[in-house]
């Protein structure tokens, strides 16, 4: 919580909200490396995640901006420079 409040103040918070699907093929092979998802299988990483999106949406939900779809990281970038 802590940490979301100083975002909003200091700066323009973006959320890229991604469908599950296009969040897990993203993740491909890193998704192991990374802390929450340690020694967790593909069909464990994904329960984690959905419960991870879960209990975060209402943080997410305070972001300034939300952008949603399904695509690919470099168009994401052109997408959220263009926001007001």
């Amino acid at each position: 919580l802590q940490n979301m409040d100083w975002m909003l103040k200091a700066g323009t918070v973006v959320w890229l909200d991604l469908p599950m699907d296009l969040l897990l093929k993203q993740l491909g092979p890193q998704a192991g490396r990374r802390p929450l998802l340690l020694h967790l299988n593909t069909g464990e990483r994904e329960l984690k995640l959905w419960d991870l999106y879960r209990s975060r949406l209402p943080l997410y939900s305070r972001a300034h901006c939300r952008v949603q779809g399904t695509r690919e990281l470099l168009e994401w970038g052109e997408q959220i420079r263009y926001l007001p």
